[in-house]
């Protein structure tokens, strides 16, 4: 009797990234000079369609500028943009993780004000896959059965927290010029109906004393929260993702030190669920001819490489004499990619930031640095690939070495995560044929081949494992390659 198993066994699928321009019109008065502009780029919607994903990205373009009676002020400007991620594994039900980038924003000087900034989307789906094989022999047919391990992906239920700090600053505050909050997951602990996400939130300020000096400094929380959901278990193994999607800070009004930081947090969690399943994967029979229909199946195992913490420097000469450092803002991950061999990994990349700066004439410039960096991994799994390598900036400073000379140190996190695949063929249907005609042989010699088992060899030679034990009593198990076995049928001829 023919009894057939469904098994989900989806899987993580990377999407391709989407890369394009945003500009916005900054609209500055005259006499208005644009010190330096950043930008950040957060994914505001996003639908699953029939083959295609459409998602809504939101850049919030700001400015820092000096007004015509030369007080330092910012600005922001909002532009939205819908873009649409094609691939043929996209269903209307597909579930998907983004997130938008802004990478490279510069300032152009026309007439209002021009700025232009690099948004990448990146991200991933769960790709839909349902294995449908045989699990039990078929009556008077033989078949070999394998175990295998299938991993499913299924995405938990997300969850958001919004974490609210006070801090102080080294000086009072006149203006903030720029609140950035960066997000790193240490652990996640399961339970049973719930998990809990442990980590550490980064703010960062760049502000204006009220005696015209910069203030640049991190600030450092741990957070905390749990996400309910019945499907966890307390041996599940939930993998979260986190991004801080918005960072306000505002000065209180008895204490211009002080300032309060609300930070909203995304969370993206997914568990991995295993399963032993055994399958066919390879049948005949010795009497009819069998019409079989198999199903390829590519399984994947993931492993996470855990955060690794690092830190990177470099040294820059913007040009002539530098009277002050004021601040460095806008970090952003322009590179990161995995090197390696069968002996360890290294991720590399380049961070990129602005320095603003006071020349020796005393007026307010930046200078676009870049930071590269190579952080090494030990390679503990068999991997035949890696998802993009997560990068998150935790902390920019800088100092001057020289006169002319400036160092910039950039702290940061990574995450990577490896897979490896293995593609199987079981057959998930069998159907039986005509009769088989005999051969006329009263004696059949077979050399078995390196690799081979008992039962290849039986299905060579048309007859099963019995028989061959009975008939090659001196035969070990297991084959090695080499042995001569024998098979003897007795003919029967017609007068």
């Amino acid at each position: 009797m023919t009894e057939i198993k469904k098994v989900n066994s989806n899987s993580k699928q990377m999407l391709e990234k989407c890369v394009f321009s945003e500009n916005a019109e900054l609209n500055t008065e005259p006499g208005t000079q644009v010190i330096a502009v950043n930008a950040e780029s957060n994914v505001t919607s996003c639908e699953a369609l029939d083959k295609e994903l459409r998602i809504g990205v939101c850049t919030v373009f700001r400015a820092i500028y000096r007004d015509a009676e030369g007080r330092l002020d910012v600005k922001e400007v909002r532009t939205d943009a819908m873009k649409i991620l094609q691939n043929p594994d996209i269903t209307p039900t597909t579930e998907a993780v983004t997130q938008a980038t802004a990478k490279n924003c510069r300032y152009l000087a026309t007439a209002t004000g021009k700025a232009t900034a690099t948004v990448e989307i990146s991200g991933w789906f769960v790709k839909e896959n349902v294995l449908s094989f045989m699990s039990k022999e078929i009556e008077n047919v033989y078949c070999r059965t394998e175990a295998f391990s299938v991993e499913n992906l299924v995405l938990l239920k997300g969850g958001s927290l919004t974490v609210t700090n006070s801090d102080e600053a080294r000086m009072p505050i006149k203006k903030i010029l720029e609140s950035r909050a960066a997000a790193v997951i240490n652990n996640v602990y399961p339970s049973d109906g719930s998990y809990r996400i442990e980590g550490e939130l980064t703010v960062k300020i760049a502000a204006l004393a009220d005696n015209d000096q910069f203030i640049n400094q991190t600030f450092t929380h741990p957070f905390g929260t749990e996400i309910s959901d019945e499907t966890v278990k307390s041996d599940s193994v939930p993998d979260a993702e986190a991004k801080a999607v918005s960072c306000d800070v505002t000065v209180t009004e008895n204490d211009a030190r002080i300032f309060i930081s609300d930070v909203k947090i995304n969370f993206r969690v997914c568990d991995v669920q295993k399963s032993e399943i055994e399958g066919v994967t390879d049948c005949y029979s010795v009497s009819n001819v069998l019409g079989i229909t198999t199903v390829n199946a590519e399984l994947d195992s993931s492993f996470c490489y855990r955060t690794v913490r690092d830190k990177a420097s470099c040294s820059v000469i913007p040009g002539g004499m530098i009277n002050e450092l004021c601040c460095v803002l806008n970090p952003t991950v322009t590179e990161a990619t995995v090197k390696g061999d069968g002996s360890g990994l290294t991720i590399q990349g380049v961070i990129a930031a602005d320095l603003l700066y006071m020349d020796e004439n005393n007026e307010c410039k930046v200078f676009r640095a870049e930071i590269p960096f190579a952080t090494d991994f030990a390679k503990d799994y068999p991997c035949d690939g890696y998802d993009d390598p997560s990068v998150t900036v935790t902390n920019l400073s800088c100092r001057l070495r020289t006169g002319s000379e400036i160092e910039i140190i950039a702290e940061f996190a990574i995450t990577l995560r490896g897979v490896s695949k293995k593609t199987v063929t079981m057959i998930s249907e069998v159907e039986k044929g005509a009769e088989k005609e005999e051969d006329d042989y009263a004696i059949s010699l077979y050399i078995v081949r390196p690799g081979e088992t008992l039962w290849d060899v039986a299905k060579a030679l048309n007859t099963d494992e019995d028989t061959l034990l009975k008939l090659n009593e001196d035969l070990k198990i297991p084959l090695t390659g080499g042995e001569k076995i024998l098979v003897y049928k007795e003919l029967t001829f017609s007068e």
